[in-house]
């Protein structure tokens, strides 16, 4: 079972430093992720994010991987970085989808929470139904969408 959560890339990243308002977003968001795995019971937070991406942001941390490393939960990056995506033809969306698919289904999981950019949402869950996986969509729309992130 995958569990979707689409946002505002920027909501998936802990700034080293930013304004108290985007601070408390950002802490809301960890409380949202940690609320939907106990309430999923899931046992991997995986996302639309790479190490690489992490560093270009000159962030301290994602904060998917954050809250899972305080609940003791696995987390898995799905999107390749620059090189794999070269490596992989994946430049193009379909490619980068089809290999988030690829990587969660070796992670061997059962129960997932995918944190995604909004405009992926329609197109992974229709990946995610041809390849025989039961999901659900526990937020798209709001989490960093329109927010301005220097209050």
């Amino acid at each position: 079972m995958v569990f979707i959560i689409g946002v505002d890339h920027r909501i998936q990243w802990i700034p080293r430093k930013c304004g108290q308002g985007w601070a408390e977003k950002i802490e809301e968001f960890m409380r949202y992720i940690a609320q939907q795995c106990q309430e999923q019971q899931v046992d991997l937070i995986a996302e639309e994010f790479n190490e690489e991406a992490v560093k270009l942001s000159n962030a301290e941390d994602s904060t998917a991987r954050r809250v899972a490393g305080e609940l003791s939960h696995s987390h898995l990056f799905c999107d390749p970085d620059s090189k794999e995506r070269e490596e992989l033809g994946a430049s193009d969306c379909e490619r980068r989808e089809n290999e988030w698919l690829r990587r969660l289904k070796f992670s061997g999981c059962e129960r997932v929470l995918f944190i995604c950019g909004d405009k992926h949402v329609d197109t992974f869950v229709e990946k995610l139904k041809a390849g025989g996986e039961n999901l659900e969509i526990v937020s798209r729309g709001f989490w960093g969408i329109g927010w301005e992130m220097i209050t």
